[in-house]
């Protein structure tokens, strides 16, 4: 995976840090966002891991390897799915300096970097997803990702992501006391393989967070 040439998309980076909304595209801002672009990318220490294993969906619950989680939504997002792949992404510690640095110096700059951040997670989850397509022997379909905290599938099911992938050891992503990811600025995911043709209008259509401000009609 190409992780140097990982293009984000700064559409995306205004919708995550609210630009989009608050502001008439600025030249000045504009400027800012590519050198953040820059800064991230040159900082970030890019480490992630993923497995894929069979799936049984049973009304609300889902069970792989072993664990079994419960929720209406991500069951029904993994409708048809006969396998799912378990990921995990981290940027590193760096990143989290980086935000500290901003929070102190520049509140719109720390505002765009975490916006970046959480695009360039999600541009190194699709080139995951490219990964696994491209090496399937048969034609699949990959439903929407889905995190701990999506929808109703409860944050205390994060520690399953960190004990099937071994993240501590394989990319230095732990929990905190707390439940949280350490470094903060990555994420774990459940994605379902599918062979149906389904063609979900976009990545928000499984989601029943329909008040989310980051939803995509």
């Amino acid at each position: 995976m190409d992780i140097e040439n990982i293009v984000l998309d700064k559409s995306e980076v205004r919708r995550y840090s609210g630009y989009k909304e608050k502001f008439k595209i600025i030249e000045e801002l504009e400027e800012k966002i590519d050198v953040l672009i820059d800064e991230v990318k040159k900082k970030a220490r890019v480490k992630y891991v993923y497995d894929v294993f069979d799936v049984k969906v049973d009304e609300n619950k889902i069970e792989f390897s072993n664990v079994v989680f419960e929720s209406k939504s991500l069951a029904k997002n993994l409708d048809t799915c006969h396998k799912v792949i378990i990921l995990a992404v981290t940027l590193g510690n760096e990143i989290d300096a980086l935000i500290r640095r901003y929070s102190s110096l520049d509140s719109t700059s720390m505002v765009f970097v975490q916006a970046i951040a959480a695009e360039y997670l999600e541009k190194i989850i699709d080139e995951i997803e490219k990964d696994v397509v491209s090496s399937s022997n048969d034609k699949i379909y990959l439903k929407p990702r889905f995190s701990p905290g999506y929808g109703d599938l409860d944050i205390s099911y994060q520690k399953d992501f960190i004990r099937l992938l071994n993240t501590p050891k394989k990319i230095g992503l732990s929990l905190t006391n707390g439940g949280m990811l350490a470094p903060t600025k990555s994420v774990t995911a459940i994605i379902g393989i599918t062979n149906t043709d389904f063609r979900a209008k976009n990545k928000c259509s499984s989601c029943n967070s329909s008040n989310c401000e980051f939803r995509e009609n």
